[in-house]
């Protein structure tokens, strides 16, 4: 029964590590290049929304933003994947509204 225990606390341990070494936040990069995708993608929103309706709104860039199917990375805590969330959303709304893809410098990526 001994053996049984402890063969069943070396599995938990090991597995338990495997998991702690997957969960950890995106690196700066990842967080990097996904803001400037999004980015990318709200300029390009722009353009159709130009075409189709007239100038954007922030309502109507925020509902598209909504309706992406989103590839953001994924973050341990709660609250740092909701500020970078929001930060995602803002960048889109921004060049969803200005049709212009803004420089993304490193105070603009939010540690974690």
């Amino acid at each position: 029964m001994k053996d049984r225990t402890t063969a069943l606390a070396v599995g938990a341990a090991a597995l338990l590590a495997v998991l702690s070494g997957c969960m950890q936040d995106p690196s700066f990069e990842e967080r990097k290049d996904y803001l400037s995708t999004v980015s990318e993608q709200g300029a390009e929103v722009h353009d159709l929304i130009r075409e189709t309706y007239g100038e954007p709104d922030e309502q109507r860039c925020e509902e598209l933003f909504d309706a992406l199917d989103s590839d953001a990375p994924d973050f341990v805590g709660i609250s740092a994947q909701k500020r970078f969330d929001e930060q995602a959303r803002q960048f889109f709304v921004d060049a969803c509204l200005s049709g212009s893809v803004g420089d993304i410098s490193p105070s603009d990526v939010e540690d974690a």
